[in-house]
């Protein structure tokens, strides 16, 4: 019933100008090094800090 959220990985993707996708940086937020706060900050930082036009995806 009660969980814990201990890790979370995430990848800035960028279309470039001839239609290619770039990784624009790769962020791993994991236990014990963050806590449950530190990884859902640190996710919404991610969101926050991407273009204004950028695609927000989640999976699981």
């Amino acid at each position: 019933m009660f969980q814990t959220i201990a890790t979370a990985a995430m990848m800035v993707l960028i279309e470039d100008p001839q239609g290619g996708i770039d990784v624009s940086r790769f962020v791993t937020l994991s236990m014990p090094d963050h806590s449950e706060s530190d990884v859902l900050t640190g996710i919404l930082q991610v969101f926050n800090e991407a273009p204004a036009n950028a695609e927000r995806c989640t999976w699981m």
